[in-house]
């Protein structure tokens, strides 16, 4: 009788532990098919055909790229911080995703070794304007992992989209202590293989400001940039 009692209470323990452990790190699964992101999807066509037009050297696509992206009214992504970021990697040999590097391969120039310049050159920072949308390039480092964090409020829309041949996966991870938010939204889709483009999207408390922490890992043997989109 006494160890009936002892086995029963060891598996209340293991109930409340559990429980307390979703509570304490609850996990939301995004699902990729069906997560609407239609305050950021153009950017996220625009920088599609950028890649892709960059890969094939397709000039007139090119050329409509960059006009798809000026439409967008692209912003510096200034708030996006990263968490452990190399001193030493470059941009140059990579994809930049912008208006200026788009311009620039439409007509013919090798942008991609003046890749740093280009990219530094059209980082502005300032106050957001309404109907802008928040973009960012960045490095990933070959079967590596680059960690940036963000502060958001209210409807959140995030996508990232990798130069030709690169394939990601991300887990994005939302925290707001006060409001007892403890999320992750994870990609659950060709999670080992990667895909060239990743989206999510999700709700958070207006006030106060949420801690967004977005992991991105790259599934080649080579180094690539992708670019952050946000709303």
């Amino acid at each position: 009788m006494k160890s009936l009692i002892v086995t029963v209470l060891a598996c209340m323990s293991s109930i409340v532990l559990s429980a307390q452990e979703c509570v304490n790190d609850s996990v939301v699964i995004a699902n990729e098919d069906s997560c609407s992101t239609e305050s950021i999807q153009a950017a996220i066509d625009a920088c599609l055909l950028l890649a892709e037009s960059a890969e094939s050297k397709d000039a007139i696509a090119l050329q409509k790229a960059k006009v798809a992206m000026e439409e967008c009214k692209l912003s510096d992504f200034g708030s996006l911080r990263s968490q452990n970021r190399d001193e030493n990697e470059s941009l140059e040999g990579h994809l930049v995703f912008n208006v200026a590097f788009a311009d620039s391969l439409a007509n013919g120039k090798d942008a991609y070794k003046n890749a740093d310049n280009i990219n530094r050159s059209s980082t502005h920072r300032g106050q957001m304007q309404p109907g802008e949308i928040l973009t960012k390039t960045c490095f990933v480092k070959s079967k590596g992992k680059s960690v940036y964090t963000f502060r958001s409020r209210d409807r959140q829309e995030l996508a990232v989209v990798a130069e030709p041949g690169g394939l990601i996966t991300t887990r994005v991870h939302a925290v707001n202590k006060s409001k007892g938010i403890n999320e992750w939204h994870n990609d659950t889709v060709d999670v080992a293989k990667g895909r060239n483009s990743r989206k999510t999207s999700f709700n958070l408390p207006s006030q106060p400001r949420s801690q967004v922490t977005l992991e991105i890992t790259n599934c080649t043997n080579k180094d690539i940039t992708v670019v952050v989109i946000s709303n």
